[in-house]
């Protein structure tokens, strides 16, 4: 009988340390850097909440930003205004929120101690810019001395798009996660400036019909 009893303690025991190292590994935090084909850089942070190893949700926020700074230029009307936009915003979005499910392979374990590991993830979700509204910062030059300012806003712009993210994953110790990926949007950069309209001319701003992301990542198992 106490055989029995121990037994059945010593079940629960493991039990509950499985829980336990199992409820240690439900939240990961990573940060990815990614280049793309609208000649613009990305970084990412994002969280991820596995409540089963191979199925979870994301919430990440997109920083971006294009590599070389455009700017946009023209005369008024009358043509006796010279006009110029301001450098530092090139039309384009800064930030966006990114939710997503997390799909994840089981994992290919290898080395001495099979303490790393090889997976591979897919995760498609939504990419949300913010603001959806884009203003733009127009400069005049009269022929007289003296400078004046106006901002333009953008209106009716395309608040929703979508991604896939797939990526091959590289943990280690059960800790640490580097990994190397692909982006498959159809997130227009430029959606929030597409509407801009100065001196009765809609701006003519870079177009591509899918975004492609090439990026890396580390992270953290929690």
């Amino acid at each position: 009988m106490r055989s029995i009893l121990f037994f059945i303690c010593l079940i629960f025991t493991f039990e509950g340390q499985a829980q336990e190292v199992e409820k240690s590994h439900m939240w990961k935090v990573e940060l990815s850097g990614a280049l793309n084909n609208n000649s613009a850089w990305e970084v990412e942070p994002s969280v991820t909440y596995l409540p089963i190893p191979y199925v979870g949700i994301t919430m990440g926020l997109l920083f971006c930003n294009t590599i070389e700074k455009d700017s946009y230029t023209g005369f008024s009307r009358d043509n006796q205004w010279f006009w110029d936009s301001d450098e530092s915003n090139p039309g384009c979005h800064f930030f966006a929120l990114r939710p997503a499910i997390q799909l994840v392979t089981p994992t290919f374990k290898f080395g001495k101690d099979k303490d790393t590991g090889l997976s591979l993830v897919v995760s498609p979700g939504l990419t949300i810019p913010l603001p959806v509204n884009q203003e733009f910062n127009i400069s005049y030059v009269p022929n007289t001395p003296g400078v004046w300012k106006k901002v333009v806003i953008s209106m009716k712009i395309r608040s929703l798009f979508y991604h896939i993210k797939s990526m091959l994953s590289l943990d280690i110790d059960q800790r640490y996660i580097f990994s190397l990926g692909y982006i498959f949007s159809n997130f227009d950069l430029y959606s929030g400036g597409r509407n801009f309209v100065v001196e009765g001319k809609r701006l003519s701003m870079p177009r591509i019909r899918f975004m492609h992301s090439f990026f890396l990542s580390i992270g953290y198992r929690l």
